[in-house]
C-alpha cells in the first residue's frame, strides 16, 4: 500500500501503511535513471485557479529552494556537507558538481516551494540516481513558509555515483580520503611541530617570524582556495607559504582553510582550522646542578621529557588543547626526538586526565619504549619505527586500565584494571592486578588476581590512579580502605610493611607519603589537615615539614618539589637532611616543574 499524504489548506493528514520509511525503487536501463512512481503522493482538492488550467510539468530550478548533501560518521555525528542550494533561494549551481564522500553514510535534505500535491509529486519523480543504488525519501517537516522538507538517505555504492534533480546539473559523488596537509620542511633543525588528528583542528607550534610552507596532497582549485587571514601566497596549486608573525593576528592565532581540490575533494572538517602557538625562549635545567640542559631547536616546545637509558633519544609531551566537558585534563602531543634527526610524532591527541599531567613513558632499552595512548598501552620500536598495541581496553572481564608501570629491575609490566558495576558506582568497582612479560612485540600474562582495595576519586570526575612503584629491593602498592589511603611495601624477600598516605616521591632508601583527607571528605581542601612523612619500611614514618602555603607535591630526583599557593611561579625543593624547603627559583622567573619519577628537571621562561 502507498502512503498518501493529504495537504488541505495547510492541514496534514497521514494515512497509515506498513512503514513510515519510503523506499523509492530505481530502474536499471540507464546509468542515470528516474525513479518509478513515488510512494509519496499528494492528493488534495485543487484550488479553482489550478484546476482551471491544464497541468504543465514543473521545472526543478523554479521550485527547488534547498538542497544539502551531507555525510554522517559512524559515531552518528554529522560532518560538513555541500549546499548547492540554500534556504534563502540563492546559490544555484549552473555546472555539474563533484563532491567527495569521506565518511560512513550519505544523505540529502531538500525543500520545494509551497505547491500543490500534484506539483510536489511531479518534482519527486524528477529525482534521478545511479542504477542499482538504493535510497529512501521521507518528509521531515515544514518551515515558516510552509515549504515541505525531505530527507533522502543513500544506500551503499561503489566508488562513484551520480544523482540529478530535474533540470539542475548533475551531482557526481566519489569516495576519497580527505585532503591532507603537511609541512614542506621537516628536517632535524626545523623549529616547529605540526600536529594533525586533533578534535579541535590542526595545531602548529612555532617560533615567531618564521617562514612556513604548507603542502596539500591534491592540487587546489584556484576558485576555491580561501585562506583567512590571507597572510601568505600560493606558490603553485599545492603549496601555500606564509611568514608567521604574532603581529599578523588580531585575535588568537588561527588560520581557516576553505579549500576544494580540482577534482572536488575537501579537507576533513576539523582540519580546516589551524591553531598556532608561538613559543618564546624556554630553557630546561638540571635540578641537581642547576645547569642548563641543551637539546635541539624544538626543546622549548615540551612540557616534560624522559631520556632513553643512553640519553641519545628522549620522548616528550606538549600541551595542545583542553579537554571536553567534564573529562578533565587535556590533549597532548607525544614526540620522539633523536639528536640530529627529524622529530617523530608518536601521538597527536593523547588525552591525559591528571593535572599537572604525568608523562607515562617507560624505556625498555635504548630501542624500545612503552607508553600510555588514551588508556591503551603502546610499544614503539625506535629502530624499526613500528608501533604495536600491547594491551587494549576495555577488557570484557577486567574493564579499563586504572594505572600501569614497568619494573626495570624484574623486567615485568604491571597493569591495574578497574571494572564498574552496572550502575557505575565507584565504591563497587572491581580491581584486578595483572603481571606480564614483554617480548619483542607482544606481552605474555604471567599472573592475575583480584586487588584488595577500594576505588575513590582523586578530585571531581577523576578516579585515583592506584600507585605501583618498583624499587630495587621490592615494590610499593597503594591501598584504599574505608576511604583512607595507605601504602604497602612488599620486599623481594617477602617482608611486608604498611604506612598511612600515598606516594608522592621515592628515594633510594624510602618513600615520601602524603596523608590527607580523601576527596569529598571533611578537611580535604584545608592545607593544615595534610601531613607529610618520610618512610623507610621496617621503621616508623618520620613526619617532615610541610608549610601551609605549599602544594602540588611532586617527585624531584631523590627528593620533592612543591609550588607556592600565593605565587604559582615560585617553586621549592626539599632537603631531607635539614628538613627544610629551599626556593628553586627567583620570584620574577617563570618556572615549571613537571611530574617525574627519577629525574630532577625544571623549566624556565
Amino acid at each position: 500500500m502507498f502512503i498518501f499524504v493529504l495537504f488541505v489548506l495547510g492541514l496534514v493528514f497521514l494515512v497509515s501503511c506498513d512503514s513510515s520509511a519510503i523506499s523509492l525503487p530505481t530502474e536499471t536501463k540507464e546509468s542515470i535513471v528516474s525513479t518509478a512512481t513515488p510512494l509519496i503522493t499528494h492528493a488534495s482538492t485543487p484550488l479553482p485557479s489550478i484546476a482551471a488550467t491544464p497541468f504543465s510539468e514543473p521545472l526543478m530550478t523554479e521550485n527547488l529552494v534547498e538542497l544539502f548533501v551531507g555525510q554522517e560518521r559512524k559515531d552518528g555525528s554529522g560532518s560538513i556537507g555541500e549546499a548547492p542550494y540554500n534556504n534563502d533561494h540563492t546559490g544555484l549551481h549552473t555546472q555539474p558538481l563533484h563532491l567527495a564522500f569521506h565518511d560512513y553514510k550519505l544523505y540529502l535534505f531538500f525543500s520545494f516551494k509551497k505547491s500543490s500535491s500534484e506539483v510536489l509529486d511531479a518534482l519527486l519523480k524528477q529525482i534521478k540516481v545511479s542504477s542499482g543504488v538504493q535510497f529512501e525519501i521521507n518528509p521531515t517537516d515544514t518551515n515558516a513558509r510552509n515549504e515541505v522538507r525531505y530527507k533522502m538517505d543513500i544506500g551503499e555504492f561503489d566508488q562513484t555515483m551520480t544523482m540529478q534533480f530535474g533540470n539542475t546539473p548533475e551531482i557526481f559523488i566519489f569516495k576519497a580520503k580527505p585532503i591532507q596537509i603537511s609541512l614542506a620542511d621537516a628536517s632535524s633543525d626545523t623549529p616547529n611541530l605540526f600536529f594533525t588528528g586533533l578534535p579541535m583542528g590542526l595545531n602548529l607550534l612555532a617560533s615567531d617570524n618564521q617562514t612556513i610552507t604548507f603542502v596539500f596532497s591534491e592540487p587546489i582549485d584556484p576558485a576555491f582556495n580561501s585562506v583567512l587571514p590571507n597572510i601568505g601566497e600560493w606558490t603553485d596549486d599545492s603549496h601555500y607559504t606564509i611568514k608567521l608573525s604574532r603581529d599578523s593576528f588580531t585575535d588568537s592565532p588561527r588560520i581557516i582553510f576553505n579549500l576544494k581540490s580540482q577534482r572536488g575533494n575537501r579537507l576533513k572538517e576539523v582540519d580546516s582550522y589551524l591553531n598556532i602557538r608561538f613559543f618564546k625562549e624556554r630553557s630546561w635545567f638540571n635540578g641537581g646542578t642547576n645547569k642548563e640542559i641543551v637539546e635541539g631547536p624544538r626543546f622549548r616546545f615540551y612540557d616534560n621529557f624522559i631520556y632513553s637509558p643512553d640519553k641519545s633519544s628522549y620522548v616528550a609531551n606538549t600541551y595542545l588543547e583542553g579537554a571536553f566537558g567534564d573529562e578533565g585534563g587535556g590533549y597532548y602531543g607525544l614526540v620522539l626526538e633523536h639528536r640530529k634527526k627529524p622529530a617523530v610524532i608518536l601521538e597527536t591527541a593523547n588525552h591525559i586526565a591528571g593535572f599537572p599531567p604525568k608523562l607515562q613513558v617507560y624505556w625498555l632499552d635504548n630501542h624500545r619504549l612503552i607508553y600510555n595512548s588514551n588508556g591503551k598501552i603502546q610499544l614503539y620500536n625506535v629502530t624499526s619505527k613500528l608501533k604495536t598495541e600491547l594491551i587494549l581496553m576495555p577488557d570484557p572481564q577486567k574493564g579499563y586500565i586504572n594505572n600501569f608501570t614497568y619494573d626495570p629491575f624484574q623486567k615485568k609490566l604491571h597493569v591495574m584494571w578497574i571494572k564498574f558495576d552496572e550502575n557505575g558506582e565507584l565504591g563497587l568497582a572491581q580491581l584486578t592486578h595483572s603481571l606480564y612479560d614483554i617480548a619483542a612485540d607482544h606481552v605474555k600474562l604471567i599472573a592475575e588476581e583480584p586487588y584488595k582495595s577500594e576505588s575513590i576519586e582523586e578530585y571531581k570526575y577523576q578516579i585515583l590512579s592506584l600507585s605501583m612503584q618498583p624499587v630495587k629491593n621490592g615494590f610499593y602498592w597503594t591501598k584504599v580502605n574505608k576511604g583512607s589511603i595507605s601504602t604497602e611495601y612488599i620486599g623481594n624477600n617477602g617482608v611486608k610493611d604498611q604506612a598511612k598516605g600515598r606516594i608522592v616521591g621515592v628515594s633510594a632508601q624510602g618513600v615520601y607519603l602524603l596523608d590527607e583527607p580523601a576527596y569529598g571528605k571533611e578537611g580535604h581542601d584545608e592545607a593544615n589537615k595534610r601531613k607529610l612523612y618520610y618512610w623507610k619500611p621496617g621503621t616508623a614514618p618520620q613526619q617532615i615539614l610541610l608549610p601551609d602555603n605549599l602544594g602540588y607535591l611532586k617527585a624531584f630526583g631523590q627528593s620533592l618539589s612543591a609550588q607556592s599557593f600565593e605565587n604559582t611561579n615560585l617553586n621549592f625543593r626539599f632537603e631531607l637532611k635539614t628538613n627544610k624547603w629551599f626556593p628553586l627559583n627567583k620570584e620574577e622567573t617563570t618556572t615549571t616543574v613537571p611530574y617525574q619519577d627519577s629525574m630532577a628537571i625544571y623549566q624556565q621562561g
